[in-house]
């Protein structure tokens, strides 16, 4: 909008007072429309950069206006060609003070010649410093600017920065504009965001929530809130009317580099990151006003569920009915007047249908409740898209999950567990168990099995068929030395082709073209008590150069990752996981070899760091379902469904929730 345009050029010239004044021809249209300021003006020395050239304002050279040193916003110099827009013809009445006299002077612009800017002497004036841009013969497709048609576009723009300099007032057609009457709820949301090339980039996303319906949008602005561009919101948020403001500094480089526009890099997953956290703060604020509305319902004594929802089931069986329940209410005009009989029927009957038959839920929102359609189809395809029992399983595996880390870190760190979990007994069968610590991609390939097992699983997980009399397997794979090996773990990204065979952990497979090789992933597990010292990382490092060396494997495209995996690494460790040119933690990586066409890496890792990522992978899944488990409700888990993999320290009496006391 042109419009806004200018108003920034009056704000970038330290005006503490905007108008806009609209002026009738009587004819229901407009005769011109005036910006009005008490800024600085333009004197002439900065007229040939401000109208000579479009793209050379002296804002480039800028950073903070002259006088009361505000954060500049237009940079470019295109403002004043976008005024062109409104009108046929554009007149810059401008004052400036110069050694204590105060000049006047005009500069014209003409839509039939836009090459050609005119400019007046400048002469004495009596007037204060300030500019008075007027807009002739108004565009025909101009639609009405009357206040209430601009009000919300004009407070969004301006938000920000109306708030940020409360001394400025803004004017239009005779009315403050004044965002406090139209905003409901101001967030800031602080993160960070790591650049492509490692920089930490600190961002703030501002979110305005309105009382009045706006579109949702998305603005990328500087750290002082100045739009450099703006895009969809792009998330759904039934409810919600708001508008987010995205700053930063990195914001403003991409601006300087020309790239505010191009979605890729950086920016692509900025973007991404930060609708994530619109989502985020969409789905706290619905289950803030759910929270609220149930909280109405419990005190009429109509919501059908009693007490607090003590597991992640019935969590996910409230939400659900929560949100069907409040669009029923909300889009039915005669409920909040019914009977307190006739509303506990209704919800009653929305229970039983969400719970036992999702498919009934379209007809009873029809022919019993009365939904209008839009909201009844709305409603109802959401169960319909997937049922209750998956969205319940959904929550309870992310819940399972966080409470297992929750359990492990307890066996893991905490005395007296530490140091009485046994290595291949119950944390080697933990892992088993639960192979997603280390990613949903990688699949459980082999357990305790020799070297030999490890290359022969992996051939026929390739795709390969596996002829004993072309490939030898009747001897095991020995280290230079002498001697075999027992992988504790090993896991693949290729899925198995008996998908029943006993003991076979089933995840998620990479996706890849059929050129890329299958990534395996083996690891070395000691006890928590066992630090990862230069030996375990040579015995690693034997697993490694057996399989690299030997020739069976040499024609099978593979990537090979070695892990020594335990609480700790001692410092000569440490020493040897520092290699000059690698990745932090890594101790050997595999160079390129003639003939060979598999790599593999060798890396020291802490559970620390394992249980981070998972946990990572986990957060956004978590602050969806409301749920941070406790090291007590971890170990309480592990006791229901992992209890023979656990010390007999850490294992309940019963069906008691309370640890075995230690004396």
């Amino acid at each position: 909008m042109a419009l806004i345009e200018l108003i920034w050029n009056a704000l970038d010239a330290d005006a503490k007072k905007i108008a806009v004044i609209l002026t009738p021809n009587g004819l229901s249209g407009l005769d011109s429309i005036q910006i009005e300021d008490d800024g600085t003006g333009i004197p002439p020395e900065e007229f040939d950069s401000g109208f000579g050239q479009l793209g050379d304002s002296w804002k480039r050279r800028s950073e903070r206006t002259k006088v009361l040193g505000r954060a500049l916003h237009g940079k470019k110099g295109i403002g004043r060609y976008r005024a062109l827009s409104l009108g046929g013809r554009v007149i810059w009445n401008t004052r400036f003070e110069v050694d204590g006299q105060v000049l006047q002077y005009e500069i014209a612009f003409d839509a039939g010649d836009r090459r050609t800017v005119t400019a007046t002497d400048p002469a004495p004036s009596s007037d204060r410093p300030g500019t008075i841009v007027t807009i002739s013969d108004p565009s025909p497709k101009l639609e009405t600017l009357e206040f209430d048609a601009v009000k919300p576009e004009l407070t969004e723009h301006f938000a920000l920065y109306l708030r940020q300099y409360p001394n400025v007032e803004l004017r239009y057609d005779g009315a403050v504009v004044n965002p406090a009457e139209l905003i409901s709820r101001t967030t800031d949301i602080p993160f960070d965001f790591m650049t492509e090339d490692g920089q930490l980039a600190p961002q703030t996303l501002t979110v305005i929530e309105w009382r009045v319906p706006l579109e949702r949008a998305l603005f990328l602005c500087s750290r002082d809130g100045f739009s450099l561009r703006e895009t969809v919101a792009g998330i759904q948020a039934p409810g919600l009317q708001f508008t987010a403001y995205l700053r930063s500094e990195l914001l403003e480089k991409l601006e300087a580099q020309d790239a505010i526009e191009i979605e890729l890099g950086d920016l692509g997953k900025l973007l991404e990151l930060t609708r994530e956290k619109l989502r985020e703060y969409s789905a706290s604020r619905q289950a803030e006003q759910a929270a609220e509305q149930v909280e109405e319902w419990k005190q009429e004594e109509i919501y059908p569920y009693e007490g607090i929802a003590n597991d992640a089931v019935e969590v996910a069986k409230r939400q659900v009915f929560d949100v069907v329940a409040q669009n029923v209410e909300k889009y039915l005009p005669d409920f909040k007047g019914s009977k307190k009989k006739s509303k506990q029927f209704t919800f009653n009957l929305l229970r039983q249908a969400i719970e036992t038959s999702p498919s009934s839920l379209r007809k009873i929102l029809e022919e019993v409740i009365g939904l209008p359609k839009e909201k009844r189809d709305q409603l109802a395809t959401l169960l319909e898209k997937t049922s209750l029992v998956s969205i319940i399983n959904a929550s309870k595996i992310v819940s399972d999950r966080l409470e297992f880390i929750q359990g492990l870190k307890s066996m893991l760190y905490d005395s007296p567990y530490r140091d009485k979990l046994l290595e291949r007994k119950q944390l080697q069968r933990l892992v088993a168990e639960n192979t997603w610590l280390f990613g949903d991609e990688y699949l459980l390939m082999n357990d305790d099995e020799s070297l030999l097992n490890v290359l022969k699983k992996h051939l026929g997980n390739g795709g390969y068929v596996i002829d004993e009399g072309l490939i030898d397997f009747t001897e095991d794979v020995t280290f230079e030395g002498g001697g075999t090996g027992i992988v504790d773990l090993a896991l693949t990204s290729e899925p198995p082709a008996d998908e029943n065979l006993p003991g076979t952990v089933l995840g998620k497979t990479l996706p890849r073209s059929g050129v890329d090789p299958v990534h395996n992933l083996v690891i070395e597990l000691k006890r928590p008590s066992q630090k990862i010292t230069p030996a375990v990382l040579k015995e690693v490092r034997d697993y490694a150069f057996a399989i690299a060396r030997d020739e069976r494997f040499h024609s099978v495209p593979a990537k090979w990752t070695f892990w020594a995996l335990s609480n700790a690494i001692s410092e000569q460790a440490q020493e040897e996981a520092m290699v000059k040119n690698l990745p932090p933690g890594v101790v050997y990586q595999s160079g390129i070899v003639a003939g060979r066409n598999y790599e593999y890496t060798v890396i020291a890792k802490t559970w620390a760091q394992v249980l981070d990522q998972a946990t990572q992978r986990l957060n956004f899944f978590r602050t969806h379902i409301g749920y941070s488990p406790s090291f007590s409700q971890g170990r309480e888990y592990l006791n229901a469904v992992y209890r023979k993999f656990i010390p007999v320290e850490a294992q309940t009496s019963g069906d008691s929730a309370t640890l075995v006391e230690i004396k």
